[in-house]
């Protein structure tokens, strides 16, 4: 665990210092890419499909630094931390940050987030919604800086149903974005009011292409048309109703999947989601897919949605796999975790 500054002065003892040898490499990396290249490369997640690379000029990561700056007032006098792994977007631009705005950044790995805010003080951090709960969890939620932004999957109901237990003093964003919009594009306030709209960025363009999110920002080259289904408000906010590639064709039903995983929230204690598997009559049936084990039968599924959702709606089948696939960020990959059927 270190401080950027005294990595690039050569006054950190990598052979000694905990944090992982293979991010002190991406960190390298990431320093010789800003110093020597006119470019910056991104590798995407491999949550919505398979994992690819995405290269920005560097006067387009300069633009969304200073995009980030100005959303939440970064100088160099507000230190940062960076608990994120650095071989995807959001830990790689938290360091870009910092070289391109000279703002003080601390490094840590993911797991030691806890012992890192006790010990040191912040102004702002990025993390996933899973450390986030593991801070609530374990009471290190009371170290909290004064600015948080969560990324990297939807947040759970462990989050919106503790955070009475955030400080007051501390404001936690929700951020909308993705490597090919170089990570945030629009936010929603989470804590201490909750919001559920996102408000995009100054100069931020969403609109609706039938019914998915097309992002438009003065340092991209053409607009990013997403998979992701919106509902946009009057006032330009949105809120995000599911993606359009997990939408399951059921005998020429249309089932959002977000929607019925909505409802189940409050039923199911263990990570789980909705997918779409072939069917010989329906063409794909939903069915529920559990991590771990659970002990709700199919008739006991079906009565609690029974008056919630039209029975269409109503997953066919429940399965458990020990373990999903997860990306860096934390997200669940449908896909990936899906093949384990059998």
């Amino acid at each position: 665990m270190f401080w950027l500054d005294d990595f690039l002065n050569n006054r950190v003892d990598t052979s000694r210092n905990p944090y992982p040898k293979a991010g002190f490499t991406a960190l390298k990396e990431i320093i010789a890419e800003w110093k020597n290249s006119e470019h910056i490369h991104f590798q995407t997640s491999g949550s919505t499909g398979n994992p690819k690379s995405i290269r920005f000029r560097k006067n387009q990561v300069l633009a969304s630094c200073q995009q980030t700056q100005k959303a939440f007032n970064l100088n160099a006098n507000t230190a940062c931390l960076c608990p994120l792994g650095l071989q995807y977007v959001a830990g790689k631009m938290m360091v870009l940050r910092a070289l391109a705005l000279d703002l003080p950044l601390f490094i840590c790995s993911p797991q030691d987030v806890d012992k890192t805010l006790a010990e040191h003080t912040f102004y702002f951090v990025p993390l996933v919604p899973l450390q986030l709960e593991n801070l609530i969890a374990t009471g290190a939620n009371h170290h909290l800086p004064e600015q948080v932004l969560m990324g990297g999957s939807a947040v759970g109901t462990t989050v919106l149903e503790k955070r009475s237990k955030l400080p007051q003093s501390t404001t936690v964003w929700h951020g909308y974005g993705m490597t090919e919009t170089l990570t945030h594009v629009a936010l929603r306030r989470i804590h201490p009011e909750y919001q559920p709209a996102f408000t995009p960025l100054p100069n931020i363009g969403i609109s609706s292409l039938n019914g998915q999110a097309e992002i438009k920002a003065p340092y991209l080259d053409s607009p990013v048309i997403t998979n992701d289904l919106i509902q946009l408000e009057e006032n330009g906010s949105f809120v995000i109703l599911g993606r359009s590639d997990w939408i399951i064709n059921s005998g020429g039903h249309k089932i959002n999947p977000t929607e019925i995983e909505d409802l189940l929230a409050a039923l199911l204690d263990v990570p789980f989601f909705i997918h779409g598997m072939a069917d010989a009559k329906l063409g794909q049936k939903a069915v529920l897919i559990c991590e771990g084990k659970t002990d709700l039968t199919k008739d006991e599924l079906a009565a609690y949605l029974s008056d919630k959702t039209h029975q269409y709606n109503i997953p066919k089948e429940i399965y458990c796999i020990p373990q999903f696939e997860r990306s860096a960020g934390g997200k669940i990959l449908r896909l990936k975790s899906a093949s384990y059927l059998p």
